[in-house]
């Protein structure tokens, strides 16, 4: 039977406590650049199939989940129960957060390339270099910094920072596949998807991770952007599409939704009961069918009201949060739970200083 005893507490913190220091000297060299690089996360102006400026249930949605991924690496619910955390964080129902995240930037890509491509690939790779080299230099003591692991980590994305090169890199596939039919788009999407979920699942199955070396590497082979930043991009694409739109509305209920949040449960009892605790957890291959459904509803909701601020700030909180858990986890001294929420609050205070000295706005979606 697999091992399913919860890692220690302080297991798998965010960086080794002698690179702790280093952070507070990252950011103070680069605090200006990072306020002009945080993200609006609001497209502007009017893309294909009738795509508006703003979609205000999906400004709301992007916020709550903002705050969700700060409980993610947190590691909320850890200290109260060890199957919650897992059904709702480590292989559960919140890993929908980020495929909703590149859906919605596919939903909006249109709108960002309408001048071509290289403009938005250049503001998203300048993003993704700058919060890499603060979180490479924090996370890397410098007798443990090399050539090949900052390359390596640059690449792929450290940390929660992988959304950045899958964002870019299924970007530019998409960007280069967009004229195919919605059926051919929808099946290499598909095929990518599968493809990093059979390779994760190999993994799970043979690798012993207790042992194996160069763990937090083992996360790229099946989150990158070929296996989950293209697919997810391609299903927000496509809601764009009328066919798509009519389809997805036709077939919404909750019924539907149910049952396939049961098929999700039981892939990660599956996960919960067959894999080591420390096995990749990054794929549940329902979230494919799970997603698009999601989307759909949030854009049903037009009467949802979301203000202003939510966008910029789901933004901030997503790029800092981090740095700020791994802070505050040293000087306050409390378990994961009370050390989130209060992660919380201080990474929706830091992200509105960071919006307040923002003079121009990167948009991503």
């Amino acid at each position: 039977m697999a091992d399913r005893t919860p890692p220690p507490l302080d297991d798998g913190s965010l960086i080794e406590t002698e690179a702790r220091s280093r952070i507070e000297r990252a950011v103070g060299l680069a605090s200006e650049p990072i306020g002009h690089a945080v993200t609006g996360s609001r497209a502007t102006g009017r893309a294909v199939g009738g795509v508006g400026s703003r979609v205000e249930a999906l400004d709301l949605a992007r916020f709550v989940m903002a705050l969700m991924v700060v409980g993610a690496h947190g590691r909320m619910f850890i200290d109260i129960s060890y199957p919650l955390y897992f059904f709702t964080f480590l292989g559960g129902v919140l890993r929908l957060i980020m495929p909703i995240f590149l859906m919605t930037s596919g939903y909006f890509f249109a709108v960002q390339i309408r001048r071509g491509i290289g403009g938005w690939a250049k503001r998203v790779l300048i993003l993704h270099l700058i919060w890499s080299t603060i979180y490479i230099g924090a996370w890397m003591p410098s007798g443990t910094l090399s050539l090949e692991k900052a390359t390596f980590w640059y690449f792929f994305g450290a940390g929660h920072l992988w959304f950045m090169p899958a964002l870019l890199g299924g970007g530019l596939m998409l960007y280069w596949l967009r004229h195919l039919s919605t059926g051919r788009l929808l099946l290499l999407a598909a095929a990518a998807y599968g493809l990093g979920g059979v390779v994760q699942y190999a993994m799970d199955l043979t690798l012993d991770f207790q042992t194996v070396a160069h763990h937090n590497a083992l996360y790229a082979l099946p989150r990158n952007f070929v296996t989950y930043g293209f697919p997810f991009m391609v299903l927000g694409h496509l809601m764009t599409r009328r066919e798509v739109r009519e389809f997805i509305d036709s077939i919404l209920s909750l019924r539907l939704f149910l049952v396939l949040c049961a098929l999700l449960l039981a892939e990660n009892a599956v996960k919960y009961w067959s894999f080591d605790h420390e096995a990749i957890f990054e794929i549940n291959l329902m979230n494919f069918l799970i997603a698009p459904l999601i989307f759909g509803w949030l854009l049903s909701l037009k009467t949802v009201r979301a203000a202003a601020w939510m966008a910029p700030l789901s933004a901030a909180i997503y790029f800092v949060h981090a740095l700020v858990l791994l802070l505050l986890e040293p000087v306050v001294g409390l378990s994961p739970t009370p050390l989130t929420l209060l992660a919380i609050v201080v990474s929706a205070v830091v992200g509105f200083g960071l919006i307040k000295i923002n003079n121009k706005p990167i948009p991503l979606v």
